[in-house]
């Protein structure tokens, strides 16, 4: 299993490379820096090219046969952020994949993706209230 996860910490969100458990900050752009705004967000363009660049090694070059893409969201809804790393995962059906989506975005994530009868899998999120607003797709 490889793939990237996003998880908050004390100084704002990061990728993590589940494969080699590199890490690179997705907040907080230099001036000057490429950065896409994301609601009440700032990110940092280079870490979801860092992100896409992971993936793909992943999928290639190590082989995963399972890959965990944490998360699918509102700028991959726009066709930003990790979106064109996920349509390049989606036609290797070869490799599995673990998508975290927010329960919200379900819906709109499967149609968009065109994921065709997903295993879905829902997951509190800890800082969440018990109805939870996270799910999870998997291909």
């Amino acid at each position: 299993m490889a793939g990237i996860l996003s998880p908050d910490g004390p100084l704002g969100r990061r990728f993590v490379d589940l494969a080699g458990g590199d890490t690179v900050e997705m907040e907080r752009p230099e001036p000057g820096e490429d950065s896409v705004q994301v609601g009440r967000f700032v990110v940092r363009q280079a870490a979801f090219d860092w992100a896409e660049a992971r993936l793909t090694r992943a999928a290639e070059g190590q082989g995963a046969s399972t890959l965990v893409v944490d998360e699918i969201g509102p700028l991959e809804l726009q066709g930003r952020g990790l979106a064109r790393a996920l349509r390049s995962l989606l036609e290797r059906s070869s490799v599995d994949l673990v998508l975290v989506v927010r329960e919200t975005l379900l819906d709109r994530v499967i149609a968009e993706f065109g994921l065709e009868q997903p295993a879905l899998l829902d997951l509190p999120h800890p800082g969440l209230s018990q109805d939870g607003q996270g799910g999870s797709a998997r291909r």
